[in-house]
């Protein structure tokens, strides 16, 4: 089974990542001030999937995170 993970702004403005698992739905409990912090925690929960995949399976599918459709225009710092 493949996890999605997307990101996106907050009404803070805040980035948060957002996993997805079929019917499961899990959402960062704190705000992140720069995108590439949000995309660090996505790319440790990433690693942590493939190393705790039963032996012999060779780990899960992992996609890139997505963005999604923010409700207003995205504050990128530095690049991406």
């Amino acid at each position: 089974m493949t996890t999605r993970y997307e990101y996106d702004l907050d009404h803070n403005g805040q980035w948060r990542w957002i996993a997805t698992d079929n019917d499961e739905v899990a959402v960062s409990t704190r705000g992140y001030a720069h995108l590439q912090d949000c995309l660090h925690a996505i790319a440790l929960m990433q690693d942590g999937a493939r190393r705790s995949a039963p032996a012999g399976e060779g780990g899960q599918a992992v996609n890139a995170p997505e963005r999604t459709l923010a409700r207003r225009p995205a504050r990128l710092h530095g690049p991406t």
